[in-house]
């Protein structure tokens, strides 16, 4: 469980503590809408093994989120984006912890993603369609929930005939069939 705000983009910065940032990358092909994901190492020593997640990471030191999530954006999948090309923002704070991650959104046209290619860390790179990514159970459910309310955010935007149907999967809980 955890509480959120949606933030201005480039207010991502102190006095609150940041620990983490992830990024949705989103493009469409042939009517439909995908998004970039990472399957993780299956390293039983890492959080998450084996999981499905969205491209992200921790913070270095000096780096405000925005920064970090373009940086592990480049270093995981090999896009470069600019910081004009983010949506989308909004800070997660997780119960229990005094730090917050943030979660990016933004959307691209598909040559944008059409070299990107697998860094270092992670077994695969793919892009997924959204509806088979949010019905994924090895997607970590915090990418999950998070990028469901990212579309729900602009769903009237990019998705005007799929919006009813994802806005119902973003306010379902449990596991989605």
């Amino acid at each position: 469980m955890e509480n959120s705000c949606t933030i201005p983009i480039m207010s991502i910065e102190e006095p609150m503590p940041y620990r983490g940032a992830s990024i949705a990358v989103l493009t469409e092909h042939v009517g439909e809408t995908y998004v970039v994901a990472i399957d993780r190492d299956d390293d039983p020593g890492i959080r998450f093994p084996g999981r499905r997640e969205l491209p992200g990471g921790t913070l270095e030191p000096g780096e405000t989120p925005l920064e970090a999530a373009l940086r592990e954006l480049r270093e995981e999948t090999a896009i470069s984006l600019e910081p004009g090309e983010v949506e989308y923002a909004k800070a997660f704070r997780c119960v229990g912890a005094y730090a917050c991650d943030v979660l990016f959104g933004a959307h691209v046209k598909t040559e944008r993603v059409s070299n990107m290619h697998k860094g270092s860390e992670g077994k695969a790179l793919n892009l997924v369609r959204i509806e088979a990514f949010v019905r994924d159970l090895r997607v970590i459910q915090d990418h999950r929930e998070r990028l469901l309310g990212y579309i729900a955010a602009r769903s009237t935007h990019f998705l005007p005939q799929a919006a009813p149907h994802f806005l119902e999967m973003a306010t379902t809980t449990g596991p989605l069939a």
